[in-house]
């Protein structure tokens, strides 16, 4: 409402309540100012506090960003790492099925060798039958 009246005053008048403002306008710019300052104030000492804790964070962030650096190349080094591993793997998964491929055939060898020396064992078992029936007749030739 006072400020409705102001700029119905005349442009003397009005410069006039600027430059000498009543001591009620003063009491209350006073106020007003002194409540700045003390907010100013916290401001501040908040300012510095917040200063001191960054200050005092400063050096474990360097630490932590050390750290990190650090992190940073053993898991480079552990993915060079693990792709030859990887590529170790995939070669002795190729030996592994080329040894199973042999070992088939092997196994066929195996059982045809087996086979074989089951022969041989008869054919040995009949010489033996033989040679026994021409020691016996050899024994009856020679009494």
């Amino acid at each position: 409402m006072k400020a409705l009246l102001y700029f119905n005053l005349p442009q003397e008048q009005q410069e006039f309540q600027l430059r000498h403002p009543s001591q009620d306008e003063t009491r209350r710019a006073n106020v007003l100012r002194e409540e700045m300052l003390s907010q100013f104030r916290m401001f501040g000492e908040s300012l510095s506090i917040i200063r001191e804790e960054v200050t005092g964070i400063k050096p474990r962030l360097d630490r932590v960003e050390e750290k990190v650096t650090v992190l940073e190349s053993a898991v480079r080094t552990n993915g060079r790492d693990i792709n030859a591993l990887k590529d170790a793997v995939h070669r002795n998964t190729e030996a592994i099925h080329a040894v199973q491929a042999d070992v088939v055939i092997l196994k066929s060898d195996v059982a045809i060798l087996k086979l074989d020396v089951s022969i041989l064992k008869s054919d040995v078992s009949e010489i033996k039958g033989d040679i026994k029936v021409y020691n016996q007749r050899l024994s009856a030739i020679e009494a």
